[in-house]
């Protein structure tokens, strides 16, 4: 789950931001770098030797981005809701250069097959038997939903997983309805659903008008919310892309094109929690583990955060025995904040 997604940007950090950049590399300097930063990031990825696969899964196309071969135990990432593989940064080719990786678009997000319905058992099946196929147990590393998604794969086949990390995962924090006192519920869950309810067809659009995050942009909220529009305009069929903007809701703009709002939707009705014990999933994982819960933070008694401190600590209660706990001085994107830390807890695992 992405805390876009998911992430929340307040207007003074953008400022700034925007004011640091521009002070230091002038506005064409700054321009191209945040406009440019997902094609840069692609071209890096390549250069790494990674290459996207388009792969079967019980009549479920998967996109998987793959690195490549390397000795010892694989390594397998699942993001966060509306996102995507190469969402995991630099940190892909940090972990290449040790082993091989394995990076999924969840269904429903970039270039793998939209589903009916988004239960998260049902997702967690499909990637399972994507994973049975690698042939050997893996190191698999789960972000905000693509957590609860790789603790409910290490629950139900244990002989696929042989260390586990998640990285925090929104674990009881999805439930209804608690839920509804998230960000990412009143945010993307609920323009997802008032999207598939208006009738309206572009997404994209619908989306970058509606985020949550507008509302602390005061009265510049309309011309930001203008320019992204009239840029979705002139450049249809491509992400909308200020330069304005930090690099990270720029790149986030990347996946929502590609994002089935019917994934949010679930999250709105509850349908992802549908046969999703998370107290027993937890209690079921027999692979080692560490679990990351990043800063826990709020506005009023909204949770910005995939997890309180108070879910962090029942989902530390409800693991095995013997399961590492990183309390992380950092955002909901460790694995981008923290990289060389999230590099080093993979590798530590890899055996």
């Amino acid at each position: 789950m992405a805390l876009v997604g998911k992430r929340v940007l307040k207007v003074a950090g953008l400022i700034v931001t925007a004011i640091v950049a521009l002070a230091a590399a002038g506005a064409g300097g700054w321009a191209w770098y945040t406009t440019t930063y997902h094609s840069r990031l692609v071209r890096s990825l390549e250069k790494a030797g990674y290459q996207e696969h388009r792969v079967s899964v019980d009549h479920v196309k998967l996109n998987v981005g793959v690195s490549e071969p390397r000795d010892g135990s694989p390594i397998v990432l699942i993001h966060g809701q509306a996102s995507g593989w190469r969402q995991y940064g630099y940190a892909l080719r940090d972990l290449s250069k040790d082993r091989q990786v394995y990076a999924i678009d969840v269904p429903g997000h970039g270039k793998s097959d939209r589903l009916e319905s988004y239960r998260a058992v049902e997702v967690a099946d499909v990637l399972s038997r994507y994973i049975e196929t690698i042939g050997q147990p893996v190191v698999l590393s789960g972000h905000s939903s693509g957590g609860q998604l790789a603790a409910l794969i290490a629950a139900r086949h244990p002989e696929l997983v042989s260390f586990l990390v998640l990285e925090d995962p929104p674990l009881f924090a999805t439930e209804l309805p608690e839920a509804r006192n998230t960000w990412n519920y009143q945010d993307l869950a609920v323009s997802a659903h008032e999207f598939l309810s208006s009738g309206e067809t572009d997404w994209q659009a619908y989306q970058w008008r509606s985020q949550k995050m507008w509302q602390y942009f005061g009265d510049s909220a309309q011309g930001f919310i203008g320019d992204g529009l009239a840029y979705h305009c002139r450049h249809p069929g491509a992400p909308i892309a200020l330069w304005t903007m930090p690099p990270e809701m720029n790149e986030a703009q990347v996946y929502i094109m590609d994002y089935d709002p019917a994934f949010g939707d679930a999250f709105f009705t509850g349908l992802w929690n549908e046969g999703f014990d998370q107290e027993a999933t937890l209690a079921a994982i027999q692979a080692p583990v560490t679990y990351i819960h990043c800063q826990a933070r709020y506005d009023g008694e909204v949770l910005q955060a995939a997890a309180s401190d108070e879910d962090a600590a029942r989902a530390m209660d409800s693991l095995p025995a013997g399961a590492v706990k990183v309390e992380a001085d950092s955002g909901h994107n460790f694995h981008v904040e923290k990289r060389k830390e999230f590099v080093g807890i993979l590798l530590a695992g890899v055996g």
